[in-house]
């Protein structure tokens, strides 16, 4: 029962996991859909690769020296001038939506390694409780089959010495 008990309970847990994963999913979706929206195709190409490196392409335009780090507070307050254009005020936004994007895939990953352990472990239960339910259904069977041939050969000796009594008269 306490097993049964235990079953339930993991597989409420793995529900729970994936609903998180969607969940996750879902935002990283939106900030796909947030980033590709039309007022952010104004947005000159520098800055759109940018926003794809972890490290500071800004330094390579100014004098300052290379940050070589993987820092992203020091990408999000770059010091280079951006130039007028239509659409200028989503520079920043966009590198915030990337760093959403991003923080929404590693969730969504990190949730689905956790609800995939879980799934297998519980298919790794199932069919270990699918296997001793199995050797226990032979083993019953064996004896079923064990006990019948015992009483077939019961049957037929009593009928032998029945036949050897009536034939000795």
């Amino acid at each position: 029962m306490t097993s049964v008990h235990n079953m339930v309970i993991l597989g409420f847990q793995v529900l729970r996991q994936a609903r998180a994963l969607v969940a996750g999913l879902e935002s990283a979706i939106e900030c796909f859909q947030l980033w590709l929206s039309p007022s952010w195709l104004a947005t000159p190409p520098r800055n759109l690769l940018e926003s794809f490196f972890v490290e500071d392409l800004s330094s390579i335009w100014s004098s300052k020296p290379a940050t070589n780090t993987l820092n992203r507070r020091e990408i999000k307050s770059s010091s280079y001038e951006v130039p007028d254009f239509p659409g200028r005020q989503h520079h920043f936004k966009e590198k915030q939506v990337m760093y959403v994007i991003e923080v929404s895939i590693t969730t969504a990953i990190a949730i689905s390694s956790t609800t995939i352990t879980l799934i297998i472990v519980v298919v790794v239960v199932v069919i270990i409780i699918i296997i001793i339910i199995i050797i226990v259904i032979i083993i019953i069977i064996i004896i079923i089959i064990i006990i019948i041939i015992i009483i077939i050969i019961i049957i037929i000796n009593n009928n032998n010495n029945n036949i050897n009594h009536r034939s000795s008269y």
